[in-house]
């Protein structure tokens, strides 16, 4: 029950689709400064230093191709020209980050649940706690 719960707590922190999360508060900031809190700090670090070390295959800011990508379950490519129209929205180098300052100068979106929270994988193996739903299981990166 603890892991369901801090699943959720971090859903609620850092979802896209709350009006009341950080991610919101970046968002609605876009173009000034904001400043973050330790954990979320320290996941840009992190979301930073996967960029890095992939070259920029990493991309917290990608989030913008979920217009261009719907996860529907169908087996829909979008068209060269979709991607086009919107990689110019994407790229790590569009943030100013300077902890704990977090500054998008465009329009990138920083779907930073994706963004492996390390405490996560340190369960034990076979400790993983049956969850209720599979949406619990698969957001903390266990599916």
């Amino acid at each position: 029950m603890l892991a369901a719960q801090e699943v959720w707590r971090v859903e609620r922190k850092f979802s896209r689709y709350r009006d009341d999360s950080v991610l919101a508060a970046i968002h609605a900031n876009r173009g000034a400064a904001v400043e973050v809190d330790e954990e979320t700090a320290s996941l840009i670090d992190f979301a930073s230093q996967c960029h890095a070390l992939s070259d920029g295959l990493f991309d917290v800011t990608s989030g913008v191709l979920r217009h261009a990508w719907k996860f529907d379950g169908s087996d829909r490519i979008p068209e060269p020209e979709e991607i086009q129209r919107l990689l110019p929205l994407v790229g790590f180098e569009k943030l100013e980050w300077r902890r704990p300052r977090l500054l998008l100068r465009l329009r990138p979106r920083l779907p930073l649940r994706a963004v492996p929270m390390p405490r996560f994988p340190q369960l034990p193996q076979g400790r993983v706690p049956r969850l209720k739903t599979r949406r619990t299981a698969r957001n903390a990166g266990w599916s």
